[in-house]
């Protein structure tokens, strides 16, 4: 079939709706090595995990316990049954990539994209080609989501990591909130007892101070010991806002457009399922069961539930300004005043907005407003 769609952008979003369309897609990436540059920690739910259909020796670890840690001492713990799943984030691309070969789908490495105009023309740095739909999937730096209008505006936080290996003493994810990372937060993920990924991010300089200054606290406290750095990666961690899915021939998936949970930026949960959609509605447009119109207004209509989510996520934070860590810790000084660690019993990993109204149910409520009481006084 000739190569009606183009999806720019080899990364997760890209490789994942060129695996579900395969024939008819060519898929073309400005790296020449799939999975890499690593930027994500890898941390999902294990519904991402099955609706993605990603096999098991892909899951590094799971966790049944996210410990947050406040000045003070104080701490809040949301468990799971399992809570989450630490993936090999690399081997999730190269999974993806030889799955859309194997479909049929076409994928171009190295191949620099120069402009993308509305109409569905792309200027390469090897002349032009034109698509019937251009599929946007580029990724945080969002250049051409910002060219064509999609998006106008982002938090972007940088962000740094250490892969290391040798004594890793704790088996929960541990999240810090400190003055190291004002209005974000550093993480220690163990992966089994030797191995473990311990990042931050933060919108002050320094990043790499900041990242040894944390490995010394935690091999201090005795978290770690013994280790090695493997490797060191990182980027820019968006919590949005959302921008918008459709502009004539080209549709939008992914960070390209702020796509990701506004609190922690991660992405494949809301791709997961904006990627099962859009690659069914592409499918009829390519079977000609559906015309380039009727994809646009179904593919906004058909994710809006989740969009809903996001943005309501997205304002309620944006009214305190990001402060989460403000009222968590008044929260988490109150639970652990009366005695308590936790407000919710099952967390869900993926829907904050749902967790947030969870905890205002009836049976809740009480907890959630002794503690804050509590934490006040």
């Amino acid at each position: 079939m000739r190569r009606r769609v183009l999806i720019i952008g080899g990364g997760v979003s890209g490789l994942f709706l060129g695996s579900l369309i395969g024939d008819g897609v060519r898929i073309i990436e400005e790296h020449s090595v799939i999975g890499f540059p690593e930027h994500c920690t890898g941390i999902i739910s294990t519904n991402t995990l099955y609706r993605m259909r990603l096999p098991r020796r892909l899951v590094e670890d799971s966790y049944r316990r996210f410990i947050l840690y406040f000045y003070g001492g104080y701490r809040i713990v949301i468990s799971g049954s399992p809570l989450a799943v630490k993936v090999d984030r690399p081997g999730v691309e190269k999974e993806l990539y030889y799955r859309a070969l194997d479909e049929g789908a076409e994928i171009v490495l190295g191949e620099r994209v120069e402009d993308i105009a509305s109409d569905g023309r792309i200027s390469l740095n090897g002349g032009l080609v034109k698509g019937e739909l251009v599929v946007l999937a580029e990724g945080y730096k969002q250049y051409f989501s910002r060219k064509l209008g999609l998006v106008r505006k982002s938090r972007r936080i940088p962000a740094i990591q250490a892969r290391i290996r040798g004594q890793v003493n704790i088996r929960d994810v541990e999240v810090y909130f400190s003055s190291l990372t004002p209005k974000y937060f550093s993480w220690l993920v163990p992966i089994g007892d030797r191995e473990a990924v311990i990042g931050l991010a933060a919108e002050e300089k320094g990043l790499l101070t900041r990242l040894q200054l944390l490995l010394k606290v935690l091999e201090k406290t005795g978290r770690i010991s013994s280790y090695k750095i493997t490797k060191i990666y990182g980027g820019l961690v968006l919590r949005g806002p959302l921008g918008e899915l459709t502009r004539d021939r080209v549709v939008a998936i992914g960070d390209s457009i702020g796509m990701v949970k506004p609190l922690t930026g991660g992405g494949l949960y809301p791709i997961s399922i904006a990627g099962l959609i859009l690659s069914k509605l592409i499918k009829s447009y390519l079977n000609g069961s559906m015309s380039l119109l009727e994809l646009r207004e179904e593919y906004s209509s058909r994710v809006e539930k989740m969009l809903k989510n996001l943005r309501v996520t997205y304002n309620l934070l944006n009214i305190i300004d990001f402060r989460v860590e403000d009222y968590l810790r008044v929260i988490a000084k109150g639970l652990n005043r009366i005695g308590l660690e936790t407000v919710i019993d099952e967390v869900e990993y993926d829907d904050h907005l749902k967790n947030l109204l969870t905890a205002l149910k009836p049976k809740n409520i009480v907890r959630l407003t002794g503690s804050m009481i509590t934490g006040f006084i």
